[in-house]
């Protein structure tokens, strides 16, 4: 009996001996908050130095479950190198493991917030037991005097690490060697920070994939939801029906994480949880304050016509030399880092807006500041196209361009169609000249918020020396020569006609119906066109330029027999006469 039990405690052995050996890497739930503990092309990537303590139960609750505590510290040698070391110890039951690594990495940085590392650790993987907890353990046993329990080996683990913005992507061999054999057992992960231009919040989604030499594949996705850098919190699922939940908080370089993690398979049944706590310090020299010591610029760009998001550039300059820069995301949104306590100039310099800069102070103090730029856009668009007022075919034309009536913009020679750009929030003048038309004139005003695309079609007269044109809708007040309000307004249109062509000279006459006499009529026409002639000449169109005559009742368009033909004989004409 005495050797049957011996027996069965050397099979135990044996085989949770093997099981440890094959299984010794740890499946720790707090790396989102530290990639080194899996990783060491991590080490020195933040610009610290960084040193954690973790602590992970597993299965608590049942005598002799795994536990494991690990430690490491890590930081920079050069920008582009770092340096660590790694101490794990995992006691299994009887059974302790002590894993002892130093680790090296070198970053070839391609960019800001864009970077690959490569990173290598080597050390030792030391296997005990302590015989004296087993039951019935007879220490002159032969197999019990062996160092087949107690060993030490040499250990090594490889990493890759790439970062660009948001994206990160990780691949490690955390485990090149076992039992002197080289041993592929690898890792791989994928993490996007969703929300990497918001000021409030970090959104980062993870998958990692691990693949054991021997054994099935094994994954796990996270959502790590941040606030303001502070307060984090996690929720994960295994593929080995394992549910994981973790949550945080940072405050300047402190760092706390704890994370649980339950199962359903049956020795579930017989425990509280695997439970993992976490603590990370970062500190060091100057060049760890250095980075770590920065004002986080957050904002959004937007049009000052429609609020729409802008994709550009926000450049940042000290004392006229460029110290910064970042690009917009779809939303508008960027970010960039800037040392506080300085004074700078920040804008965006785009081809499609104007340019624009804004001063921006930050205290010592200041670790965040929001700046929300809104943009004037550099250009409206007009266009349209040249017609003849009869045919309404495409005629060629000279346009001119003017600001504040004086000031030339631009001149186009269109052949049928016109197109310019102009600077919003303005107003215009056109000129459209065409020979043997009349030239038009006309003004568009450019806001900021509508008529940012103006679609203005140019319809010309044709200029015939000799031709009456009758202006329309002018009317008097019965019996008198006074206008109504609503004729100065359609006089405006012969008074642009006239500015817009200098070289004319026109006869404005007036005419009546037949009721009263004729003599009295004869005076009211000429009156009536004196008053239209009045206007005009207030305008600015040089008196010289307009003849005024009366015509009376003597020049009837429609028989004076029904009040509606009456109406439309009292009237006023003009013809061009030279």
């Amino acid at each position: 009996m005495k050797h049957y039990s011996k027996l069965l405690t050397i099979l135990f052995l044996l085989t949770f001996s093997a099981s440890i050996n094959a299984q010794e890497l740890t499946n720790y739930n707090l790396y989102q908050q530290n990639n080194y503990l899996f990783n060491p092309a991590i080490t020195g990537n933040d610009g610290c130095i960084t040193a954690f303590a973790n602590s992970r139960f597993q299965w608590v609750g049942i005598d002799g479950a795994p536990a494991t505590n690990s430690f490491g510290i890590q930081g920079f040698l050069t920008r582009s190198m770092g340096m660590g070391i790694f101490i794990a110890n995992d006691k299994h039951s009887n059974f302790n493991n002590l894993n002892a690594k130093l680790s090296y990495s070198y970053r070839i940085i391609f960019g800001k917030d864009h970077f690959l590392s490569f990173g290598a650790a080597a050390g030792i993987f030391n296997n005990s037991v302590n015989f004296d907890d087993v039951i019935n353990y007879d220490p002159t046993d032969p197999l019990m005097q062996t160092d087949y329990y107690n060993s030490t080996q040499f250990s090594a683990n490889f990493g890759l690490f790439y970062s660009f913005k948001q994206l990160e992507l990780q691949l490690a061999l955390p485990q090149l060697f076992h039992e002197k054999q080289a041993n592929f057992f690898t890792l791989g992960s994928i993490a996007y920070d969703v929300l990497y231009n918001n000021p409030q919040w970090d959104l980062k989604p993870m998958v990692m994939v691990q693949k054991p030499t021997i054994g099935s594949l094994q994954a796990e996705a996270n959502m790590v939801a941040m606030w303001k850098k502070t307060i984090w919190t996690s929720i994960g699922y295994r593929t080995d029906k394992t549910l994981i939940a973790g949550v945080g908080f940072n405050y300047k370089n402190l760092g706390i994480g704890y994370a649980t993690q339950f199962g359903f398979s049956p020795i579930n049944n017989f425990s509280r949880g695997t439970h993992e706590i976490q603590l990370v310090v970062k500190f060091g020299n100057k060049l760890c304050e250095k980075q770590s010591n920065r004002t986080v610029i957050t904002g959004r760009v937007s049009s000052i016509a429609d609020n729409s998001p802008v994709k550009t550039q926000v450049i940042v300059y000290k004392d006229k030399r460029k110290v910064g820069k970042a690009k917009t995301d779809t939303s508008g949104f960027y970010r960039l880092e800037l040392k506080p306590d300085n004074s700078y100039e920040i804008g965006v310099e785009d081809e499609n807006y104007q340019e624009y800069k804004e001063f921006l102070s930050l205290n010592a103090t200041q670790t965040e500041k929001t700046v929300n730029i809104k943009l004037l856009p550099g250009s409206a668009v007009v266009k349209g196209k040249i017609l003849d007022s009869k045919t309404n075919s495409k005629i060629d034309a000279t346009i001119e361009i003017y600001k504040y009536d004086s000031i030339l913009v631009d001149r186009i020679d269109a052949k049928g169609d016109y197109k310019i750009k102009l600077k919003p929030n303005e107003s215009y003048t056109f000129v459209a000249v065409s020979d043997g038309y009349f030239s038009q004139k006309f003004k568009i005003n450019i806001t900021l918020t509508k008529n940012l695309h103006v679609i203005r079609d140019i319809i010309l007269e044709e200029n015939v020396i000799g031709k009456i044109y009758e202006i329309r809708n002018i009317t008097f007040k019965t019996g008198t020569s006074k206008l109504t309000k609503e004729s100065y307004t359609i006089l405006d249109s012969l008074v642009d006609i006239l500015l817009a062509n200098p070289e004319l000279k026109i006869e404005l006459g007036g005419h009546t119906d037949n009721m009263g006499s004729a003599s009295y009529n004869l005076i009211l026409s000429k009156e009536r066109a004196q008053i239209c002639a009045d206007y005009i000449i207030s305008k600015g169109v040089e008196p010289d330029k307009i003849e005024v005559v009366g015509y009376g009742e003597a020049k009837p368009l429609v028989p004076n027999d029904t009040e509606i033909n009456r109406d439309k004989n009292r009237r006023v004409e003009y013809k061009i006469i030279e």
